[in-house]
């Protein structure tokens, strides 16, 4: 509530998360490598990712999907790391998505949900409402790269594992990959 809008209001978000919107460290120039080789259903046609800051993980989407992200900063902000063909940005926090979700006839049933360690900054209930407002509006296709219980500071994923089909350790990382996918 009143702090998120104080934040923005002081660039707070600019400030710390800058490096993703403008892409300063080689890291964010390539996408998550989860995505590089991944084997989605056919009638995918779009990917909605969630923090999608400057579009790394787009990339090996850009031209085969309708690509659509959403962030806490304005477009203007973004530095794009490529001009992508047919994206959708949209400045919104993961809670009002989940509003919108849960009030609007929103077809996620051809889409592909992936968000990348941006989760973990939204309370356990929004993280929930989240997911399942995307299921009840169709959404089959889900994967999520993010920290598991038990990370010190609490910014993990809080979201049951057992709502996933598949739940695995990220080579020696402390990453967990989360993923519910119809067969592909």
């Amino acid at each position: 509530g009143w702090r998120f809008k104080e934040f923005l209001r002081m660039g707070t978000f600019k400030k710390q998360w800058e490096k993703y919107y403008v892409a300063r460290y080689p890291w964010l120039l390539v996408p998550d490598p989860t995505l590089v080789d991944l084997k989605l259903p056919a009638h995918i046609n779009r990917i909605l990712d969630v923090g999608c800051g400057s579009g790394r993980n787009f990339i090996p989407f850009d031209g085969k999907l309708k690509l659509w992200g959403i962030d806490l900063v304005r477009e203007k902000q973004i530095k794009w790391v490529r001009p992508f063909k047919d994206l959708s940005y949209e400045r919104l926090t993961v809670e009002q998505m989940t509003r919108r979700l849960e009030r609007d006839p929103i077809d996620l049933s051809h889409t592909l949900v992936f968000e990348g360690g941006t989760l973990m900054y939204v309370s356990e209930e929004y993280q929930n409402r989240f997911f399942e407002a995307c299921k009840k509006r169709g959404c089959k296709n889900f994967l999520f790269v993010d920290y598991p219980p038990g990370t010190p500071d609490g910014r993990h994923l809080k979201i049951s594992e057992n709502k996933f089909s598949e739940v695995h350790k990220r080579d020696e990382s402390s990453i967990n990959i989360y993923k519910l996918m119809e067969n592909a």
